[in-house]
């Protein structure tokens, strides 16, 4: 019984989706999202675990992004394939038998390479001494103003938050609170990431949101490695 057991599992493994472009027995596939943000999809047969599917989803980011690090959001799940429905004729009677249809997985999601170049060009930047970096925290819109109009519109603002050393504070999609590079803006906003007035700031984000430490899952921010 063991032989057979380990048969039926060599057989099994060797059944399984391979890594490979999108098939008809599945595989991966990627298309460009947004700037600087590439869409993985990578789907499997039968016999492939939603883990396996996963480790294919690194395995495509890190050949996208050249083996640097990046940030990156995942959804995963499996469907049926429709059902097979059988007629069968016995004496005067039909006999109909429903067979399920297999159960496959899938995982999808969004990657944000981190680009080094990007980030300290973004930090070299030099704003003139009279000006402040702003961003409004809805649109992402960062901007340099004067030293008196941020301090006077800023401090305790629901709308308004300061840029600090080329950076925004942020809160993930998982609540993560994060520090995000202003050369990152609209692949967090992609990302679904939400910047944090300064009020929030003050008064600090809920708990929820607060429960990850910065730099945890940021595009741009240091030690960034998801």
């Amino acid at each position: 019984m063991r032989t057979l057991a380990a048969v039926a599992l060599l057989g099994a493994a060797a059944c399984t989706t391979p890594y490979q472009r999108m098939g008809f027995a599945g595989g991966y596939r990627d298309s460009l999202a947004a700037p600087g943000i590439n869409r993985i999809e990578v789907r499997g047969n039968a016999f492939t675990s939603i883990e396996q599917l996963e480790a294919y989803f690194h395995r495509r980011a890190s050949e996208i992004c050249n083996g640097n690090k990046y940030d990156w959001r995942m959804d995963s799940g499996a469907s049926n394939d429709p059902s097979t429905w059988t007629a069968r004729q016995v004496g005067r009677s039909v006999q109909v038998t429903e067979t399920p249809g297999f159960r496959k997985g899938w995982v999808t999601g969004l990657v944000a390479c981190e680009d080094r170049g990007m980030t300290v060009a973004t930090k070299a930047t030099q704003v003139p001494s009279d000006k402040v970096q702003v961003i409004e925290v809805r649109s992402g819109r960062v901007a340099a103003v004067s030293a008196d109009v941020a301090f006077s519109k800023v401090p305790s603002s629901s709308r308004f938050a300061f840029v600090t050393d080329g950076r925004v504070a942020a809160v993930t999609p998982e609540g993560h609170r994060v520090f995000v590079d202003v050369a990152k803006i609209e692949a967090a906003k992609t990302l679904g990431y939400r910047f944090l007035a300064d009020s929030e700031l003050e008064n600090g984000v809920n708990e929820n949101e607060a429960a990850a430490t910065t730099g945890d899952n940021s595009p741009g921010a240091n030690d960034t490695n998801r």
